[in-house]
């Protein structure tokens, strides 16, 4: 059984305080009520999970659920957990419960809110996090991850200097990221973070993010830094809405999908020289992009994941949709002499970035299609006016700084801009509004049903829309299928990959869904294989479906008769 070791800020004597468990919370099978946040003035989540132990420190209930109250503020001063735990609140209406920061008895704000500690499994659910202290002051991170699996479904990150959710070295991570929003995270102290998701000099086993929103954020949407490799990366069902950095860090990326997003006014205050060349964008020498991917270390590549070549990676780039507002473009044009040539008017994907992908003999499981400009042309005109003078004000403090000697300023006030307020420190708060005040509803018909579940591109939870079902991807049986020639007129060779024996099922589709053609079914072991499939149908556009197991991934194909 797991014991409680350590958490950090709150000293020994402090126990002697907590008050006794039975006057914060009840206990039905493994789910742990906490009915309210503050307790004499003290935050009661933490003593609920300090008061559910015995006198050796074992917990009471292993595996236990904690569940919090709608519309109650919870604050915490920094947990590590080295144990399972869930915390969240019931499904339903009304303001999910909000978590912010309180300081120790020392005085100390915490680094993080929650530390995963070892190889444990944290599952949040149903719950806002503000890095805004009652006395509007901001902490660094939301949720530091190690090692295990980490689960967010349906929270809300808001106002977070560094990352909602970072780690550094963390290895062998399954981290799932579904139906949560992301706002308000700045670097306030330093401009050039507030990521929403920050991994760097690590290891990670899945990371999968879909059906989210990413709004108002300065810099990274995902920061992989130092050639940090992910043996599956999923970015799916989307909206990304103004970033003052990168759109992704997507460099040493080896198993990926990026699809079915909406990428708006990434790069908003554009990138200076400094910035391009620390790889905001781009790789050195090559043009600012959303999605830049470059070679790996494939000695590195091979030791850590085990991929063999740069042959073996594999990356889906499809039905994404971006957008720059004409005031953005006017922007970089004004300050066209601070930033280098190659950052001034970004792409979805460089010319490097699409060679890769043109080249089907050292990338043969690279493939990109049906990306495209357009302006969603959304509903909240306002909003958009006011998220986008507030990334181009900041611009002006950082280029300004820049061109005076510095060029990594230190600016805090007002360089803060928190949609819905004002700018500046003065004008924030802790407290987060309910309902959100933003609203990514858009009015381009083409785009409601441009994804390829044939709905809207972007997040779904904008139309009233569940959204895609992540499946909490393993990366134990990660299956790859690619087919080239692409477009072809007489055979085509599927290639395919497994990583252990399985039973195996290659099917063709095509585009009203019926199955056409069976070309695999059966056990096959681990490895690469190759299939030709020689069509007897019309020509067209037809859709090869792998399944193993309960997994499943396909890939577009395009006949053209002779």
């Amino acid at each position: 059984m797991k014991k409680i070791t350590k958490i950090t800020g709150i000293k020994l004597f402090a126990i002697a305080l907590l008050l006794g468990a039975s006057q914060l919370l009840t206990a039905q099978d493994t789910i742990i009520n906490v009915p309210l946040g503050l307790v004499d003035g003290h935050g009661a989540l933490f003593d609920a999970i300090m008061g559910d132990v015995d006198d050796n420190g074992d917990r009471l209930h292993p595996n236990a659920t904690y569940r919090l109250t709608r519309g109650q503020i919870y604050p915490v001063p920094e947990m590590h957990f080295n144990f399972n735990i869930t915390i969240d609140a019931a499904d339903g209406e009304g303001k999910p419960p909000m978590i912010v920061p309180e300081k120790d008895l020392s005085g100390d704000l915490p680094y993080a809110m929650f530390f995963q500690m070892d190889s444990n499994a944290v599952t949040l659910k149903n719950l806002m996090f503000s890095a805004i202290s009652f006395d509007k002051s901001i902490i660094d991170y939301g949720i530091s991850i190690k090692s295990g699996k980490v689960v967010v479904e349906n929270c809300i990150f808001h106002g977070f200097d560094q990352g909602a959710i970072g780690g550094q070295g963390a290895k062998h991570y399954n981290l799932h990221v579904n139906n949560t929003i992301f706002r308000n995270n700045q670097g306030v102290k330093r401009w050039w973070e507030g990521a929403p998701i920050m991994l760097w000099a690590g290891l990670g086993d899945t990371l999968s993010i879909t059906n989210s929103t990413f709004f108002n954020n300065t810099t990274v949407v995902v920061s992989n830094w130092e050639q940090h490799y992910t043996k599956y990366y999923k970015f799916s069902h989307n909206t990304v809405y103004g970033t003052g950095g990168v759109g992704q860090s997507s460099f040493a990326q080896t198993n990926s999908e990026i699809t079915d997003n909406m990428f708006i006014n990434i790069f908003a205050f554009g990138i200076d020289t400094t910035g391009y060349e620390h790889g905001e964008g781009a790789l050195p020498g090559d043009q600012t992009c959303i999605v830049p991917v470059g070679e790996n270390d494939v000695e590195k590549m091979k030791e850590q994941i085990g991929v063999e070549s740069e042959a073996d990676r594999k990356m889906i780039v499809r039905n994404n949709v971006y957008f720059w507002s004409q005031e953005v473009k006017d922007y970089w044009a004004s300050r066209g002499e601070q930033f280098p040539p190659a950052s001034l008017n970004p792409v979805f994907m460089n010319p490097e970035t699409m060679a890769m992908f043109d080249d089907e003999v050292a990338y043969p499981l690279f493939d990109e299609s049906d990306n495209i400009e357009a302006d969603p042309g959304f509903v909240d005109s306002e909003m958009e006016a006011k998220v986008i003078a507030g990334f181009l004000e900041r611009g002006d403090i950082l280029y300004d700084s820049a061109a005076n000697g510095s060029s990594f300023p230190y600016v805090r006030d007002p360089f803060v801009h928190f949609y819905p307020f004002e700018s500046g420190i003065a004008n924030i708060d802790f407290y987060i509004e309910w309902p959100l005040t933003e609203d990514l509803t858009y009015t381009n018909e083409v785009l409601m049903t441009a994804s390829s579940t044939g709905g809207p591109v972007g997040d779904p939870r904008w139309y009233g829309i569940d959204g895609i079902d992540d499946g909490h991807f393993s990366s134990d049986l990660l299956i790859q299928i690619s087919n080239y020639p692409n477009p072809f007129s007489y055979a085509t060779t599927i290639r395919y990959k497994i990583e252990k024996a399985s039973d195996v099922s290659i099917e063709m589709f095509n585009a009203v869904g019926q199955k056409v053609a069976v070309l695999v079914n059966g056990k096959k072991q681990a490895g690469t294989h190759n299939i030709q499939w020689k069509p007897t149908v019309s020509r067209g556009i037809y859709f090869c479906k792998m399944q193993v197991g309960s997994q499943s991934t396909y890939t577009k194909v395009v006949y053209h008769s002779r």
